[in-house]
């Protein structure tokens, strides 16, 4: 039995047209090359490869975008806390301020003893989230300062405990009210009012504090819109790059 010939493809390939009729125009520019890795199926495994690499790209892509999501949060809290310390130091100054003004707008001038304690409570108060904000910042320079802080105020501790002001194990102010009112108020003033007062030094030193984490936040933000991006996904090359 006679063997049937391989089918000859050359006429795809054949440059006169009236041979090859009108649709040889379309295989005219298929490269010799092409067309044998069409015929051994090399193509066919390359494209598998190609779609394949696509998919493992794609997936790590997603993972990529998940993990960048979950970091943009966890920068989004620490800026929170580092803002929230800000913005407490901020709080605590002007209460101070109004312990610190001299003259006619002074509260210790007429020595209204109510006023005065509704001021210093108000400033221990303030003192009390500014350091608890400080403690959970999550940020090393600002929790660096803690200790700082918290020894410039024991350097008083006598001197508050005369008003009625202890300093408790956590470092927080507690001021029991008649203690205080009950004190000479003379001491109060040298305390809290002026310039070199113990009121200032502390507020000074928490508005550099202040300054710290807001300055700590404001990097913190630029690096999130500048660094947290999806670049966009390229396969201009990838093809090339399985051959």
């Amino acid at each position: 039995m006679k063997i049937p010939e391989k089918p000859d493809y050359s006429f795809l390939f054949n440059n006169n047209n009236s041979s090859a009729g009108s649709s040889a125009n379309i295989f005219n520019s298929i490269d010799l090359s092409e067309y044998n890795s069409i015929k051994t199926g090399t193509y066919g495994k390359l494209l598998k490869s190609y779609y394949a690499q696509m998919d493992e790209d794609s997936s790590k892509e997603v993972k990529d975008t998940d993990n960048k999501k979950k970091t943009t949060a966890s920068e989004d809290s620490a800026s929170k806390k580092l803002t929230e310390v800000s913005t407490n130091a901020s709080s605590l100054a002007d209460s101070a301020e109004k312990l610190i003004t001299k003259g006619s707008n002074s509260l210790f001038r007429n020595k209204e003893v109510d006023s005065i304690y509704n001021a210093v409570n108000d400033f221990a108060d303030k003192y009390n989230s500014f350091l608890k904000s400080m403690k959970n910042s999550d940020s090393d320079k600002v929790e660096k300062e803690i200790s700082g802080l918290t020894n410039l105020v024991s350097g008083y501790k006598n001197s508050l405990q005369e008003v009625g002001i202890s300093i408790q194990d956590d470092n927080t102010f507690s001021v029991d009210e008649q203690a205080f009112k009950a004190s000479d108020m003379d001491k109060v003033k040298n305390l809290f009012n002026g310039n070199t007062s113990f009121t200032y030094v502390v507020s000074t030193k928490a508005s550099i504090i202040g300054t710290t984490a807001n300055n700590e936040a404001n990097a913190m933000k630029n690096y999130t819109s500048a660094g947290n991006y999806d670049k966009s996904f390229s396969t201009g090359n990838l093809l090339d790059s399985l051959i």
